[in-house]
């Protein structure tokens, strides 16, 4: 996960944070620092290396992914075979707005975990179920 946006929405969903990576300790939250299991200062050049951005804010985190009880849902969606990362995030975002239930990713449909996926739900894909392949 890369951004300070993302991290927190990760923190504040209780998603474990195994490894947080940072370059300027003063602005990332103290309590999401002391949540992380391990957290290690870097310099900017390694931020460089690690985004997939061109300019990185330089906090990046490896979370374990979220874990949920999906037999509560309700109102699912269904995603078929979409391959475009930014439009998939759309949806993940759109169905958390909507406060669907759950996610059901058929075969052939992008990585919900991928880092522009993960950008483009804004943090969203830590608050709804997703299943997929």
């Amino acid at each position: 996960v890369e951004g300070i946006h993302l991290i927190e929405e990760a923190y504040q969903s209780q998603i474990e944070v195994i490894h947080l990576f940072i370059v300027d300790t003063d602005r990332m939250s103290s309590s999401i620092i002391d949540y992380a299991k391990e957290v290690y200062q870097i310099n900017l050049k390694v931020a460089e290396a690690l985004s997939g951005t061109v300019t990185p804010q330089g906090f990046f985190a490896i979370i374990k992914k979220p874990t949920y009880d999906k037999t509560l849902a309700k109102q699912v969606l269904l995603i078929d075979r979409i391959r475009d990362p930014g439009n998939l995030g759309t949806l993940i975002r759109t169905a958390d707005a909507a406060g669907l239930d759950l996610i059901v990713m058929e075969k052939g449909t992008a990585d919900p975990f991928q880092d522009k996926v993960i950008r483009a739900s804004q943090g969203s894909i830590f608050h709804i179920p997703v299943i997929f392949d």
